[in-house]
């Protein structure tokens, strides 16, 4: 029988006997996990529910555009109806531009402070009914304030962008965001194809009545809206956030993320969003810049569409580009074919001798040449004779099929833009449309004919629509949710003075001189583009920021050049050479952004700051 052992020895076997191994830490329930608004709107993933909304956004531009188109058929109509001067005719559009810039900067407010959702629903529904109204005009100045408060309704058509942006996962956002510009196209197309079936026959208050239906769908379909995760969850409104993503998702036939939806820690206690935000130090000359750009891409595109209906009125009266109608005021013994201000001259025939009967006459201004006609001193006589001239100079089914081509040029733009957004990116896509713009302009210049002035306009229109959709998508990705719709609703509001003002140079001072419209608009163009080459961000496969401190630190940071070569957007060794030489060098990027935050491969040379 063995003697026990001592103590010394047992605590010597306790010292060598291995301890047995640690339970590994419990895994955390579902229902303790914690995730983003953007975790959960990318597990909801791209479903039914995006589609429906995309095409309740999308009709809302359909509106929109043809609510701006048929502003430039208008003039005509109502001068023969009226006898309104060119004056008054473009005051019309600058009311509307007028409201639309009052309107754009409510309507953010409004979604910013009480939400996208109401601030779609109520702006569309002023929109609609207003323009219905506007069809029963009775006088001038009823016309005049109808459009006006029309105006004051599109302007909250951003929100809807805004809305649709805010569920989008980033994956999707930049090809989704942009097709929602193929319905801006749709309705140019389908409003020149409406004007040219119920304007001859029908006239122009039909014409305004049925541009006004498409929102009327919109309205009745306002009930699938949901307001924004995004937005709730910069209100601190997380249960909210949380209920919207679990229907997306359940709509959608995803699993809804288990767990609590939380907001960052940064996001605590941040200033309130705000006009002030957008020119706070720091950010104030960024602002300045996207201003530029907002306020050349309106003065452009409704510039383009303006000055189409101008020019074929003009080679219609023989004051552009005598050659191709020398002949027609000539046909006219009362010269009701020239315009207001031109009187139809006699040239002679044979170089020497002037025939009161000459078949050839050129429409000449007032104080050039032998006038035919005496010019009237009678205020009301100058009224008639412009309904005359208006009545006279009405467009025909060959100029609607005109702008109906032009229009039509929207929609592959659009589809190029398409296919080159996220491969050159936003800054590349937006300068180039305006280099080209600017050059077609310098091209207008030039009397080749109509269907060479169609193919122009056409070709100007798809690259109007890349840079216009372009910078609704930027916009809305480089501004943080914080203030995003307020952004988008200042920016439409600088857009609406472009508006305001492109009237005054489509429809006044190309009847006096078409050298100086022409280049007033390609030097804004010019302009526009250096304003798109000092813009610092590129912004494609960018994540959405939620607080300005985020976009603060982003346009702080210095970059050094090893690592802008080895991860920028514009120097990706994994694309092609062509798309590289295409892209614009910016001086932050997603690219950029990640090795910053996530660090590089390079970090034991030094930091990145």
């Amino acid at each position: 029988m063995s003697a026990p052992s001592s103590p010394s020895s047992a605590t010597a076997y306790r010292a060598v006997t291995p301890a047995p191994p640690s339970p590994p830490p419990p895994e955390p329930a579902q229902n303790d996990r914690h995730f983003s608004a953007d975790d959960a709107i990318e597990a909801a993933g791209m479903g039914p529910f995006q589609y429906l909304l995309l095409l309740l956004t999308g009709l809302a531009w359909t509106a929109e555009s043809m609510e701006m188109l048929l502003l430039s058929f208008l003039k005509q109509p109502l001068q023969c109806a009226w006898g309104i001067s060119d004056a008054q005719a473009a005051l019309i559009t600058t009311a509307v531009g007028v409201g639309m810039l009052a309107g754009a900067l409510f309507w953010g407010v409004v979604a910013d402070s009480t939400g996208r959702r109401w601030s779609f629903i109520l702006s569309t529904a002023v929109t609609f009914f207003l323009g219905v109204a506007s069809a029963l005009s009775p006088n001038y100045l009823a016309m005049l304030l109808l459009r006006g408060a029309v105006g004051f309704g599109i302007g909250g058509v951003p929100v809807s962008f805004s809305l649709l942006m805010e569920f989008l996962p980033v994956s999707h956002r930049g090809t989704w965001g942009m097709a929602i510009s193929v319905f801006w196209s749709i309705g140019a197309i389908f409003e020149s194809a409406v004007a040219m079936a119920v304007l001859p026959p029908l006239g122009w208050r039909w014409l305004i009545g049925i541009s006004s239906l498409p929102l009327g769908i919109v309205l009745l379909l306002t009930f699938i809206v949901l307001e924004s995760p995004r937005w709730l969850v910069s209100r601190g409104r997380l249960e909210s956030a949380k209920a919207v993503v679990e229907r997306v998702a359940t709509f959608n036939g995803r699993t809804p993320l288990q767990g609590s939806l939380v907001a960052a820690a940064q996001h605590a206690e941040r200033p309130k969003g705000g006009v002030k935000q957008l020119l706070r130090p720091g950010v104030r000359w960024f602002t300045v810049l996207v201003f530029v750009i907002w306020f050349a891409s309106a003065f452009l595109y409704y510039g383009t569409i303006m000055v189409q209906p101008e020019m074929i009125a003009a080679e219609k009266a023989g004051t552009r580009c005598v050659a191709d109608g020398v002949d027609r005021c000539a046909r006219f013994s009362d010269q009701s074919v020239c315009q207001l201000h031109h009187r139809c001259v006699w040239k002679p025939t044979n170089g020497t001798d002037q025939n009161a009967n000459a078949t050839k006459g050129v429409c000449e201004t007032v104080s050039s040449g032998r006038q035919l006609v005496r010019k009237s001193d009678d205020e009301q006589d100058d009224v008639e004779r412009r309904k005359k001239l208006a009545c006279v100079h009405q467009l025909t089914t060959q100029d609607f099929l005109s702008t109906l081509w032009a229009s039509v040029g929207e929609l592959p733009g659009v589809l190029l833009s398409f296919a080159v957004l996220d491969s050159i990116g936003r800054r590349a896509l937006i300068g180039d449309s305006f280099f080209l713009v600017a050059v077609l302009f310098a091209v207008l210049l030039l009397c080749v004919g109509r269907v060479g002035e169609t193919v122009i306009f056409f070709i100007a229109r798809g690259a109007s629509s890349g840079y216009f959709q372009g910078t609704y998508l930027y916009t809305n990705e480089v501004y943080p949710a914080r203030v995003r719709a307020t952004a988008m609703g200042v920016c439409s509001s600088v857009a609406r003075v472009g508006l305001i003002l492109t009237p005054l140079v489509a429809q006044l001072l190309f009847n006096r001189s078409i050298k100086a419209a022409m280049g007033t608009y390609a030097a804004v163009s010019a302009v526009a583009v250096v304003a798109v080459k000092l813009i610092p961000i590129e912004t494609t496969g960018w994540k959405l920021q939620e607080h300005m401190e985020q976009m603060l630190a982003l346009l702080n940071v210095n970059v050094e050049d090893h690592e802008r070569r080895h991860n920028s957007f514009a120097h990706d060794p994994k694309v092609w050479t062509v798309v590289r030489w295409l892209r614009w060098n910016a001086r932050i990027d997603a690219g950029l952004v990640e090795s910053v935050e996530h660090g590089t491969d390079d970090e034991e040379d030094g930091d990145v700051f």
